[in-house]
């Protein structure tokens, strides 16, 4: 299993559409499905980029702001979930815990961060059984609700830090048993437990 979740993100409007009180967010769903069993993780509020079709010598940091990066311990989901479960928090309905702050690094360096994310979780969703990801952009003005006119990129989802203190195992029996005249009794059974993984 890895560790962390990271992709980068990137908002702007155009260099006339200058207010950055937009109150829009972004999110990352996954899960075995995207109606019943998922996590979910927002980034609550955009930081824009204004763009000037004269602008020059943009770094990286200029374009992929390090507030809009995805960047999240895994483990942060897990105990969001087993928050939820120790809650009694019904499992058909959605969970969420807003303003979780996580540690992290910026962009591509080592420099450390903290980023704030709102952390829903559904159903049963399992990390080990991932099938299916969603990316959203979500409009939470409750005043207006007229349509917004921004551009958002998603770039380069990545899973890293692979756990090596998780040693996982799995085992499988089976046993074939006769009992005289009486018959024959078969038993089939396997157990895989958290870290053990298939290639």
């Amino acid at each position: 299993m890895y560790k962390r979740l990271k992709m980068f993100v990137h908002a702007h409007k155009h260099i006339s559409k200058t207010d950055d009180t937009d109150n829009n967010s972004v999110f990352f769903r996954l899960g075995t499905d995207l109606v019943e069993n998922y996590y979910e993780i927002e980034i609550p509020k955009l930081k824009y980029n204004i763009v000037d079709a004269g602008a020059k010598n943009l770094s990286n940091e200029d374009i992929w702001k390090f507030e809009n990066e995805f960047d999240i311990d895994l483990n942060t989901l897990r105990k969001v979930k087993g928050d939820r479960n120790a809650s009694g928090f019904k499992l058909n309905k959605i969970y969420e815990q807003l303003g979780i702050d996580v540690e992290g690094t910026k962009n591509s360096s080592e420099e450390k961060t903290t980023r704030t994310y709102n952390i829903r979780v559904k159903g049963n969703p399992d990390l080990s059984n991932i099938l299916t990801m969603m990316y959203g952009l979500r409009n939470n003005d409750s005043t207006d609700k007229i349509g917004k006119d921004i551009t958002v990129w998603l770039n380069e989802l990545r899973a890293f830090k692979f756990d090596t203190d998780q040693n996982g195992n799995a085992a499988i029996i089976s046993a074939d048993i006769k009992l005289a005249d009486l018959g024959s009794l078969m038993l089939n059974g396997s157990y895989r437990g958290y870290g053990f993984g298939t290639v």
